[in-house]
C-alpha cells in the first residue's frame, strides 16, 4: 500500500507527524510514547526523515554545482514557497523549516542550537554542516541562512563575507563578530 504524501514535500504524512512531534519533544522515546508507536518504528521513521533531508540537501548542492540553479534563485523560491505551518509550529516559510532542521542536527550532534554554536563554537557548527551537506557549497548555503536569521546580531560585513570567513577560519569569524558588537 502506497503511503500518502504530505503536501508537496518528500515526506509521508506519518513522517511529517513524527517530525513535528520530534521537533517539539526532541526525544525519540517521548515521540513514541506520545504517538503510541513502538520505539523501533519511530526510530526507523526518524532515520527515513534524516535520509530524505540529506538527499534533498545533496540534490540542491548538486544542481548548484552544475550551475542549473543559483543560491539566489533557491532563496527566491524559499521565500515564495507555501508555508508548512501544519508540519512545524511557528514555521512561516521554508527558511524557518531549514533552520528547524539544522537545529535538529546541531542538537543531535552537539546538544546546542545552531545559533549558539554560530556565536560560541563556529568550528563545531562548520563540522556539523560539512557532515550534513558533504560540501563547502552546501555548508555555505546553510550558514548564510543562519546568518540572515540572526537579526539581533549587528554585522559590520556582508553575509557573503562572513560566510566565507566562517568556512575558512572560525577564529577570524568570531573576532569579526566581536569587533562588530563592540563598535
Amino acid at each position: 500500500m502506497r503511503k500518502k504524501r504530505f503536501g508537496q514535500t518528500l515526506f509521508t504524512e506519518e513522517e511529517a507527524k513524527v517530525l513535528e512531534v520530534f521537533i517539539r519533544l526532541k526525544s525519540i522515546s517521548k515521540v513514541a510514547k506520545e504517538l503510541g508507536k513502538s520505539l523501533p518504528t519511530v526510530s526507523i521513521v526518524k532515520k527515513r526523515i534524516d535520509e530524505k533531508i540529506a538527499m534533498a540537501i545533496e540534490t540542491l548542492r548538486f544542481v548548484m554545482e552544475l550551475g542549473y540553479i543559483s543560491f539566489d534563485e533557491i532563496q527566491k523560491r524559499l521565500f515564495i514557497a507555501k508555508p508548512i505551518t501544519a508540519t512545524l509550529r511557528g514555521a512561516s516559510d521554508a527558511n524557518a523549516t531549514l533552520l528547524h532542521t539544522l537545529d535538529m542536527y546541531c542538537r543531535s550532534f552537539a546538544n546546542k542550537d545552531c545559533k549558539t554554536l554560530l556565536l560560541s563554537d563556529p568550528e563545531t557548527l562548520r563540522n556539523i554542516l560539512m557532515k550534513v551537506y558533504g560540501s563547502l557549497s552546501g555548508a555555505e548555503v546553510a550558514v548564510k541562512v543562519l546568518l540572515r536569521s540572526a537579526s539581533e546580531i549587528r554585522f559590520c560585513k556582508s553575509v557573503d563575507v562572513l560566510a566565507k570567513l566562517f568556512l575558512e577560519d572560525s577564529n577570524k569569524f568570531l573576532k569579526e563578530l566581536m569587533f562588530c558588537s563592540e563598535t
